[in-house]
């Protein structure tokens, strides 16, 4: 008898506790978190880059003022949010509650060049109107968002975002919550163990985002170009900026036409880091950073006109403008660094060996492909006085290029070396090791090429710099 009381007192004492905290059947939100593949130095900046960006945002939504997410969005992120504006009626306040947020090393899916995500969950209250006009209407969502962030000036801004949400029923008065604490808690005591109710799974949109405006990206072709020949424009960044159509290198031409090749070669920058269609408002504070927003779009619009103008017409062609979006529509078989892109995903897929044309076809990519990713930039951004933050995407494009040509050196030497030609085997991977020295597994097989080449001495240079790995 004695133990029963003890159990019910236990029970009530639960019960009370639920409704004196006011936390009914709610998991409380954890602490932010720093997740596999993001180091704690990065991971904490994200966090905190990732709450002051959500904050603008709401700002933002409650005073209908783009402008506040200066710095705070970019890419298709900010794109979907102009959009989403346009498309109120009235300020819109949103309160997240019971969020769980993590940084994880991620890759977008649509944009691998972002690799930075943010998941979060929780509970979203938006409130519509109460502005006097009309009376505030509420919802309550459950939304499960996936956010990824790259560096804008110095700090972490969202690039893209795919959240889904699924609708959350009112909250209960306190007595109810009384009654279902009391209830559940009696059940976990006759069942003999505590088991809380799975959390809302929230399926993920597929595709998402999908923008319409937005030109779809053809799959990756890794067919041999032959830039001065191929029918239509061939961009060549790698080492050097060539812009080749019909034979004819349109480069020089785009260089001497100041801030309108600054337009063009910004749009460019996106296309090749896969960052989609860039908003007016982007393309002005690349060119002209801190200029009154009434003047900027007049300035943007006026260049862009100049641009259609003064550019040859197989540039101007390929510069789609509708609306607020502006982006260059060409095929990924037109741009190198695509190419090189594809030809690493595609080998990495499929696992197998380099033989035959394909490896004839890989090395031509690669003689095409050496040096630094536009390495113009930093002079064609001196007409904005280098207050653009493009030159952060330019020098991600610049690291994944050389990750690339590494990866893709080391498959040529290993090619090599199973045909038993150790010589050029040591040259690729050479090479490769020198793009990519924190690679390992590159040096491992320059060794045995190296040991193959009848040059012991420098293998055993290398084992000792690279430990066991390079045996």
């Amino acid at each position: 008898m004695a133990g029963r009381l003890r159990f019910g007192v236990v029970i009530a004492a639960i019960a009370a506790a639920l409704l004196a905290a006011g936390v009914g059947l709610r998991l409380a939100g954890s602490a932010p978190a720093v997740g596999p593949g993001v180091s704690s130095a990065v991971g904490d900046q994200v966090l905190r880059d990732f709450a002051s960006d959500e904050a603008r945002e709401d700002d933002a939504l409650v005073q209908d003022r783009v402008d506040l997410v200066n710095g705070s969005l970019g890419g298709s992120a900010l794109v979907e949010f102009q959009r989403r504006l346009v498309g109120m009626s009235g300020p819109v306040q949103e309160v997240r509650t019971d969020t769980t947020t993590t940084v994880l090393g991620q890759p977008d899916p649509g944009n691998p060049s972002l690799s930075t995500e943010v998941h979060q969950t929780g509970t979203l209250r938006r409130t519509f109107g109460g502005n006097g006009s009309e009376p505030a209407r509420t919802e309550d969502v459950a939304f499960d968002g996936h956010y990824w962030m790259a560096k804008l000036g110095g700090r972490y801004a969202i690039f893209d975002a795919a959240v889904t949400e699924a609708p959350q029923a009112a909250a209960a008065p306190p007595w109810a919550l009384l009654g279902a604490g009391t209830v559940l808690v009696v059940t976990v005591g006759i069942i003999g163990g505590l088991k809380l109710p799975r959390p809302v799974t929230v399926e993920r949109l597929e595709g998402w985002p999908e923008v319409a405006d937005q030109p779809s990206m053809p799959e990756v072709a890794v067919q041999p170009v032959d830039a001065e020949s191929a029918p239509g424009l061939v961009v060549e960044t790698v080492g050097r900026l060539h812009l080749w159509y019909e034979g004819i290198d349109h480069a020089p031409e785009l260089l001497g036409r100041e801030i309108v090749g600054f337009f063009w070669l910004y749009l460019l920058v996106r296309r090749v880091a896969g960052l989609g269609p860039a908003t007016r408002l982007e393309l002005g504070d690349e060119a002209y950073h801190g200029v009154a927003m009434r003047s900027l779009r007049k300035r943007v619009t006026d260049r862009l006109s100049d641009l259609r103008r003064a550019l040859p017409a197989p540039l101007v062609e390929v510069v789609k403008d509708r609306g607020q979006l502006v982006w260059l529509d060409l095929p990924d078989s037109a741009i190198d660094v695509v190419r090189l892109r594809g030809l690493r995903a595609d080998l990495s897929q499929s696992g197998a060996g380099l033989s035959g044309p394909m490896l004839a076809h890989v090395e031509r990519e690669l003689a095409q492909s050496k040096g630094l990713f536009l390495p113009v930039w930093e002079e064609v951004q001196r007409m904005t006085a280098g207050r653009g933050s493009a030159i952060e995407v330019v020098e991600s494009v610049r690291r994944e290029v050389r990750v690339c040509r590494a990866e893709l050196l080391g498959r040529v030497g290993e090619a090599y070396l199973e045909r038993g030609d150790a010589h050029a085997a040591v040259t690729a991977l050479s090479e490769a090791l020198g793009a990519a020295p924190e690679r390992e597994a590159i040096a491992a097989l320059l060794s045995r090429a190296l040991l193959a080449s009848g040059e012991p001495s420098r293998a055993e240079a290398l084992k000792r710099e690279y430990g066991t790995g390079a045996s």
